[in-house]
């Protein structure tokens, strides 16, 4: 397996598989440890690679009603219902 190989296994995890960019990340760092300490020679380059995105979070806003029954009272930390 060389290169194109590598990049081709890469590019259908994030591509068909629609795998997370950690687990692209994983499968890439794998597969180069694999190449290095294992079989003892380089990847080579892996030019045109399509990388998984990493989307992005929401930050979570809890519902109004809560939040002005929370706020009134002196420590927020006993508001946990």
């Amino acid at each position: 397996m060389a290169a194109p190989e590598i990049n081709a296994f890469l590019t259908h995890l994030a591509v068909d598989g629609k795998v997370s960019a950690s687990t692209q990340n994983q499968a890439l760092a794998a597969v180069v440890f694999l190449y290095r300490h294992v079989i003892g020679r380089e990847v080579g380059e892996l030019a045109g690679l399509v990388r998984a995105r990493r989307r992005h979070k929401l930050p979570v806003v809890p519902p109004s009603r809560r939040f002005a029954r929370c706020s009134s009272r002196p420590r927020a930390s006993s508001c946990s219902s």
